[in-house]
């Protein structure tokens, strides 16, 4: 099912994909010309991808690390594939599909396929800042002061339960 989900993924940020190069050719590029227009175009969509990517693993993407860069990789292997694909049914020769990865000449290409990479791997608890579970405090207090029902013979509370609060702070009372 998840192979499912990502590849229907994929295909929606391909059509943002295709719908950023329409906009750039028709609108950016009479006012920036064709190469700002690009690095322009480039870098919007490379941000934009990574948060899509990012967000669909924290809503539904694989939780581990080797997953996340296992599904990052099948997206940056599946656009770079389909870019090159099509640029050849359009009769664009190979110096000119290749033009697009010389980052020193300019272009910006390159960081598309890396945001696609690394907006899974940030998506997950595994490269990204952890957040809090809900209920609980963060910091360095939260050990100490949660209440644990675990020091008590209870069962769950602090430490790598579920979040529940305990104490008289759960029942709206003082510590």
């Amino acid at each position: 099912m998840l192979a499912l989900k990502a590849a229907l993924f994929w295909v929606l940020m391909l059509t943002l994909a295709v719908s950023n190069g329409m906009v750039r050719q028709v609108l950016t590029a009479r006012f920036l010309g064709a190469d700002a227009a690009r690095q322009v175009h480039s870098v919007l969509l490379a941000v934009l991808l990574f948060f899509l990517a990012r967000a669909f693993v924290r809503r539904s993407g694989p939780s581990d690390l080797g997953g996340r860069l296992a599904l990052g990789l099948c997206w940056a292997v599946a656009t770079v594939a389909t870019e090159i694909v099509l640029g050849r049914m359009l009769g664009m020769p190979w110096d000119q599909l290749m033009a697009d990865w010389n980052i020193l000449s300019g272009r910006l290409w390159p960081l598309v396929p890396l945001a696609l990479v690394l907006g899974p791997l940030f998506g997950g608890a595994g490269l990204a800042p952890a957040r809090p579970a809900r209920g609980r405090r963060s910091g360095a207090k939260s050990g100490a002061k949660s209440g644990s029902a675990r020091g008590r013979g209870g069962k769950g509370g602090g430490g790598k339960g579920g979040g529940r609060r305990s104490g008289a702070k759960a029942r709206g009372g003082e510590e």
